[in-house]
């Protein structure tokens, strides 16, 4: 889990820049809210590699 928040604030860019989620302390304002939408791992996975919507890969 704690590989997960690593990555989640330190990415380029940061993941946290735009979503919300509670365990990294992440409050963006552009994204979805993690917390709400609760994506599973798979989907987790294929938008870090690929991208999704307006969110680069």
């Amino acid at each position: 889990m704690m590989q997960g928040k690593v990555l989640f604030t330190t990415a380029v860019p940061a993941c946290a820049i735009c979503h919300t989620l509670k365990d990294a302390g992440a409050e963006g304002a552009v994204g979805p809210i993690l917390n709400e939408i609760k994506p599973d791992f798979a989907r987790v996975v294929k938008a870090l590699r690929n991208g999704l919507g307006n969110m680069p890969a």
